[in-house]
């Protein structure tokens, strides 16, 4: 060793600093580097963004909107205008917004009239019929075809659209010849009968849909349970497919209350006549009173409003998932 290396002084080693046992020891911070974006993220984000409508694009679809609902209101609003007005004028001059002098007479009129109460209660009875009947045909033939493997199964699947197909005047004269062998000529059962042949096929495709959506696996849960076929369609399956359930019955319902053409052709007696007969009646072939006719349209019309809006969360329910398999 050197004389220089020698008279450096040595320097003793620090003690390491230990922190007093009452200070408070602050947790390493983290490292503030910002990590880059994965590409797939900054994809995925610029595919949301172009999704996004713009401005312009929100604006048009709001103005289609609105005229979409104008034009459709408008004869709803045209009707209701001339139930208002007295007379018989069904073109007029006067385009304001509402009638001069609005009156109820054309609706008490059709309270007054005698065959108004008996006529509705007869529609009552042809679209309540209608509903049960396919209901309790519909509910059990969905069943089969969603959960069971029989032959002619597909066969009959398609054979039931093909149905659908085929209008609904082409059918008339064979029926009507039908129900003239078998006495159900002017008669409720014939009519609702025929009613349930029209509804059948759509009310089974609708049900099987949603069927279809069910898990079996609520069924296999319910059987290890000790539930047999029939209490786990009863108190499984049917609950689940209320909302189907409630489409089918309005489905019927619509379908018994505006019918036309079948009740004038199998029913000529007044007393069976329904409502949708009698209004038709209204018109006569020189002067038509139209603001009666107008205010019976509006009250036949309301049945049908207020069972949609009874029903309407199971309607909104049933179209939304009853048509998507799962």
């Amino acid at each position: 060793m050197s004389e220089r290396d020698q008279n450096v002084p040595r320097q003793a080693p620090r003690e390491p600093h230990l922190p007093h046992e009452d200070a408070v020891v602050s947790p390493p911070m983290r490292s503030t580097q910002v990590q880059p974006r994965r590409q797939g993220s900054s994809r995925s984000d610029n595919a949301r963004s172009a999704l996004q409508p713009g401005p312009l694009n929100m604006a048009f679809t709001h103005v289609l909107l609105v005229t979409a609902c104008i034009i459709f209101a408008f004869p709803i609003y045209w009707i209701v205008r001339i139930s208002l007005q007295s007379g018989s004028t069904l073109l007029s001059t006067d385009f304001s917004i509402f009638p001069q002098s609005p009156t109820l007479e054309n609706y008490a009129r059709v309270f007054e009239t005698p065959f108004f109460w008996r006529s509705l209660l007869n529609s009552f009875i042809y679209a309540g019929g209608t509903t049960v009947v396919s209901l309790l045909l519909a509910v059990g033939a969905a069943y089969a075809y969603s959960r069971l493997r029989f032959r002619g199964r597909q066969t009959t699947l398609w054979a039931m659209i093909l149905l659908q197909a085929v209008p609904g005047i082409a059918t008339i004269v064979p029926l009507y010849v039908l129900f003239v062998n078998l006495d159900l000529i002017n008669s409720y059962r014939g009519l609702i009968i025929a009613y349930t042949a029209g509804t059948l096929p759509f009310s089974i495709w609708m049900l099987k849909s949603y069927y279809d959506t069910i898990p079996r696996d609520l069924e296999d849960a319910a059987r290890v349970d000790g539930a047999t076929t029939n209490q786990a369609f009863i108190y499984i399956m049917l609950p689940l497919a209320l909302p189907a359930v409630a489409i089918t019955a309005m489905f019927g319902f619509v379908t018994g209350w505006t019918e036309f053409v079948l009740a004038v052709t199998f029913i000529t007696s007044g007393e069976l006549y329904p409502l949708s007969v009698r209004l038709y009646s209204i018109i006569g072939e020189r002067t038509t009173e139209w603001g009666f006719f107008a205010a019976m349209s509006i009250v036949f019309a309301l049945p049908v409003m207020i069972f949609f809006l009874v029903f309407q969360r199971f309607l909104v329910g049933g179209l939304t998932l009853g048509g998507v398999k799962g």
